[in-house]
């Protein structure tokens, strides 16, 4: 029962000691220049990789699950990937699209370029198998198309934006 007295202020003392270490590991946002192409699209689903650089410099891949694509859709889901190195030691970094939306912002009509702004968040963001963290993709899209035999084509596409994690 006397280990109680000068055991409380040890514990509390270690508490002080440890959490914010622990807090500010799991509160460091990350921030990195994305940019890459759209290798798969439909109607309702867009693939994409390419290379981080900033903070979590690696390569990066995302599926970006959303309502029809028209002028503007809802991102209903898809997953985020990032092989990166932390702590010396390659790391996969991985979270789901929660919510968002891709909103086009140019090549309206004719057959030119489309601009889209996409804008993703992110859930279950963080390395290993515990994944608590948070973050947001955004960034532009950019579908390339030209007039092959009177039919619009799109050709290729490219992606350009930023990246902000806060793992955990």
């Amino acid at each position: 029962m006397r280990w109680r007295g000068w055991m409380v202020p040890v514990v509390a003392a270690a508490a002080l000691v440890i959490s914010p270490a622990a807090a500010t590991a799991a509160t460091t946002t990350s921030s990195d220049s994305v940019s890459g192409l759209e290798y798969a699209a439909t109607s309702a689903q867009g693939r994409f990789v390419g290379i981080a650089s900033g903070a979590l410099p690696g390569a990066w891949s995302v599926t970006v699950d959303h309502t029809p694509l028209g002028t503007s859709a809802a991102i209903t889901g898809g997953d985020f990937h990032l092989a990166t190195g932390l702590d010396g030691t390659l790391t996969a970094v991985t979270g789901h699209f929660t919510a968002g939306t891709v909103r086009q912002l140019s090549g309206f009509t004719g057959c030119v370029n489309q601009r889209y702004a996409v804008h993703g968040v992110l859930d279950e963001v963080g390395p290993g198998a515990v994944h608590r963290g948070t973050g947001t993709f955004d960034a532009t899209l950019t579908h390339y198309r030209t007039t092959i035999f009177g039919q619009c084509l799109t050709y290729s596409a490219s992606v350009r934006g930023s990246l902000s994690l806060t793992p955990s």
